[in-house]
Parts: structure tokens; sequence; C-alpha cells
């Protein structure tokens, strides 16, 4: 029980590990796309 629980957990800390990375990137993809859209403005 108690390995199935760690592993669980595990994959719980992976998820969210590889949501943040995937949030951070659309973060930064934003920010280049709206500096991108204000060069082509200018």
């Amino acid at each position: 029980m108690k390995s199935s629980y760690i592993s669980w957990k595990h994959i719980m800390d992976m998820g969210s590990h590889l949501i943040n990375c995937s949030t951070e990137q659309l973060h930064t993809w934003e920010s280049i796309s709206c500096i991108h859209e204000k060069c082509s403005l200018a």
C-alpha cells in the first residue's frame, strides 16, 4: 500500500511539474507574440 501511494504522489508531482512547465512556455509565447504585434504596429 505504501509503495503505491509513493508512486501515485510521484505521478501527481510529475503532472503538476509538466503543467507548470507548459504554463510557463505559454506565458513566454504570449509575451513574444505581444512584442511581435507591437513591433508590427510601430
